[in-house]
């Protein structure tokens, strides 16, 4: 069954009602009716992008199909529209191609030359949504590839361990668009978190906040050595990181060096509700192992210099 969304725009009743109670539903799509272009607009721009074609008549009420297009597309809407018409010419079919019409059909409507145009259009439609997804994912990925590139050109060309520490919780916040972040390292002697690195939080907390990593979610992937994506059960039991330090999802990657966990690397969501993704947890995960090779670097730096 599809979930494709058509308006039909058309001020004969029995035509409209006809494509939107029998020939359109049968096919399997969801229909919505307009009968003049005043409502056709509130429609779209109510609807915005849900709308996936557009069964629009020539001569309507308050406009001609063609000013209605015109006007859309000085709005910017760009719904994939098939023009009917009982009055057309070469010139009307000419500028309703220029205005992106996608096919043009005459009344009495033909229901085969109907159903093959709707199909046409849809598959049109259908291949330029997924062109727009794959290009969304792409520039995606290489924002994430450029911004690894600089974290580990950071890495390898600096011995400043903080002002690495920070670059990587920045990445982090950005790549996984949360509003905060943080990176922690584990005192084998207190057995608590400090806070070495933070992004969109109050400096002072680096001072201040210590995580333990007993009975703390913290602790599960300090002992687990695996990533933790949380969200808050309900909007009355928000997660707690530590005390006074509430969230409403959160993102946490166990830093390792050979098996053994040094800290965390966290972002989290204070105000909104948003879930980090798989694909957080990758690219979290990978800025990570940037921070354990830095700790590593930094060590082996000290006992050289000892």
């Amino acid at each position: 069954m599809s979930h494709e969304v058509i308006l039909v725009v058309d001020d004969n009743r029995q035509i409209s009602d006809f494509l939107s109670k029998t020939l359109l539903p049968g096919l399997g799509y969801e229909v919505v009716v307009a009968r003049d272009a005043t409502n056709a607009k509130k429609e779209i721009k109510q609807r915005k992008a849900r709308l996936d074609l557009m069964l629009l008549d020539l001569q309507l009420p308050d406009l001609t199909g063609l000013e209605l297009l015109r006007q859309l597309t000085q709005d910017g809407f760009h719904i994939p529209t098939i023009l009917m018409t009982g009055h057309g010419s070469e010139q009307v079919a000419a500028e309703a191609f220029r205005l992106g019409v996608h096919d043009y059909l005459s009344k009495p409507l033909d229901e085969a030359l109907l159903t093959e145009a709707i199909t046409r259009s849809l598959s049109e439609s259908r291949l330029q949504r997924e062109k727009t997804i794959l290009n969304s994912q792409l520039e995606e990925q290489v924002a994430w590839l450029t911004s690894l590139s600089k974290v580990g050109q950071s890495v390898t060309s600096t011995l400043e361990l903080g002002e690495v520490l920070v670059r990587i919780v920045e990445a982090g916040v950005s790549l996984t668009r949360a509003e905060e972040g943080f990176l922690a390292l584990l005192d084998k002697h207190s057995g608590l978190l400090y806070l070495r690195a933070v992004k969109n939080m109050d400096e002072d907390s680096i001072k201040t906040m210590r995580i333990p990593i007993t009975d703390s979610l913290v602790g599960q992937v300090m002992q687990s050595k695996k990533p933790l994506r949380a969200i808050q059960p309900s909007l009355q039991a928000p997660l707690k990181v530590s005390t006074g330090y509430l969230v409403h999802s959160l993102l946490h990657v166990p830093i390792l060096s050979r098996g053994n966990p040094l800290g965390v690397l966290s972002v989290t969501n204070r105000k909104n509700d948003i879930p980090f993704k798989e694909k957080d947890e990758i690219v979290l995960s990978s800025l990570a192992d940037y921070a354990a090779v830095a700790l590593e670097n930094a060590d082996l730096y000290q006992q050289a210099r000892q």
